[in-house]
């Protein structure tokens, strides 16, 4: 499986409360427990947050040998949470694959133990009585490689950096699956870099060429990854036809070197028909366009020191809704009850 395909991502935010527990995605007390009074819309089971993604499916699993810390929020009913201010204790079930440790107010570190997963429940410290619980897992570190740091639209292509400052993401990831994992105890040792996030690092000066990054995360020893920086953009490509009107749409592109897709250029558009709206900061290389009048839009897409102009249908609205935006990475996280609850 091409490892690259876990980062494709879904623009618009989901309806789904993506933390929840299962008492929490369900609104029911689980069938053989006892539940509390005190968390009557369940947990959420906030995890680790993954370079380049907005949301994990999971928490994502937890490295072997690695750690992951989680932070407990209470569901309420307007759909809104709020950390755990209430006394609990964690129940591993002896933590085949996943076993709790310390506890630090509202959150919990949990240690990947084996592959697989198990249940984690928790519970009032005082009369055991369930607060909400959760399947988490833990897999097998095979390998890691560089992703985006920041957030970008992206494609199935290895991923090369433009030179100059960068924000550069590692992702960790099992053998048999390509998903993400998380150790948040990793270390990303390079020259000149200055840690960001526990899966970043913000490295100052990127001049061309190959340099490399060392990692030492799970129950791995120490190994070596390439960060391939480059400041020559030899084509830029439309990522898909767009569903443009006149009440707008949103455009992405990609910068490619070689066989490869170049992350952190700098982005600009211009266009003859309509007006370029403000992304906010958000995914660079995606475009917003507005007030767009039916035939064909001329917009000129610019990275780094290439420009291509690109001609650009734009058709009637024909009871057409506003496309939403273009997503970063998806990895869900909530707990059973709390996702049926937001729903």
């Amino acid at each position: 499986m091409n490892r690259f395909a876990s980062l494709v991502f879904i623009l618009a935010v989901p309806a789904c409360n993506l933390n929840a527990g299962d008492r929490s995605a369900s609104g029911m007390c689980p069938a053989g427990e006892t539940c509390s009074d005190a968390t009557p819309h369940g947990l959420n089971f906030d995890g680790a947050s993954l370079a380049g993604t907005w949301f994990v499916d999971g928490p994502a699993a937890t490295a072997i040998g690695g750690v992951q810390d989680v932070t407990l929020t209470y569901v309420h009913s307007d759909g809104s949470s709020s950390v755990l201010d209430q006394p609990f204790a964690v129940d591993d079930g002896g933590g085949s694959a996943v076993a709790s440790g310390e506890i630090h107010g509202p959150t919990m570190t949990m240690h990947g133990v084996a592959n697989g997963e198990n249940l984690i429940r928790i519970v009032d410290a005082v009369d055991d009585t369930l607060y909400d619980r959760k399947m988490m897992g833990a897999a097998e570190l095979d390998s890691a490689t560089v992703v985006p740091g920041d957030l970008e639209s992206v494609s199935e292509l290895p991923t090369v950096f433009w030179t100059g400052p960068q924000t550069v993401g590692v992702a960790l990831y099992d053998a048999h699956t390509a998903q993400r994992l998380v150790d948040t105890g990793m270390t990303i040792d390079a020259a000149g870099a200055t840690r960001r996030g526990w899966d970043t690092v913000d490295i100052t000066s990127t001049s061309p060429g190959t340099r490399s990054l060392t990692i030492t995360a799970g129950d791995k020893p120490a190994f070596a990854i390439e960060l391939t920086v480059v400041n020559h953009v030899d084509a830029i490509s439309k990522d898909a036809n767009p569903d443009l009107h006149p009440d707008g749409g949103e455009v992405c592109f990609t910068a490619h070197s070689g066989a490869s897709r170049i992350v952190g250029a700098p982005w600009s558009f211009a266009i003859d028909n309509g007006t370029v709206a403000d992304n906010l900061g958000i995914l660079l290389n995606c475009v917003r366009l507005e007030g767009l009048a039916v035939g064909t839009a001329h917009l000129t897409a610019t990275a780094g020191d290439q420009s291509v102009a690109f001609d650009l249908a734009v058709t009637p609205a024909s009871n057409h809704k506003p496309s939403a935006r273009p997503a970063g990475p998806t990895v869900r996280s909530l707990g059973e009850r709390a996702a049926l609850m937001s729903r």
